[in-house]
């Protein structure tokens, strides 16, 4: 997916049993952005009494959303994002009878 999502040349090991000078928090990850929508229609046939048809859809617009990079320092996989978070596009449609 994405090989070097930040500059892995820029963490040098400190040397065993010696803590950097780095924070616990000093990356942040890629954003995540989702958009959901959903279509109603209601058909009436007495005040109480209708068929609901409804149209959902999730992530409508297929964005992926990938994880966050590898944080271990050493490893081969260091700074590289392999996953994502979400699934795809999913659409359903539905019918419901309120009586």
């Amino acid at each position: 997916m994405v090989d070097r999502w930040f500059n892995t040349d820029a963490f040098a090991f400190p040397g065993n049993g010696v803590l950097g000078n780095a924070a616990r928090t000093i990356g942040t990850g890629p954003g995540f952005a989702n958009f959901d929508v959903s279509l109603l229609k209601d058909f009436r046939f007495s005040e109480r009494r209708f068929v609901q048809l409804r149209g959902e859809f999730l992530n409508l617009f297929n964005r992926a959303n990938f994880g966050l990079p590898n944080g271990s320092r050493g490893s081969a996989a260091f700074g590289k994002i392999s996953d994502t978070v979400n699934d795809g596009r999913i659409a359903q449609l539905g019918l419901r009878f309120v009586f």
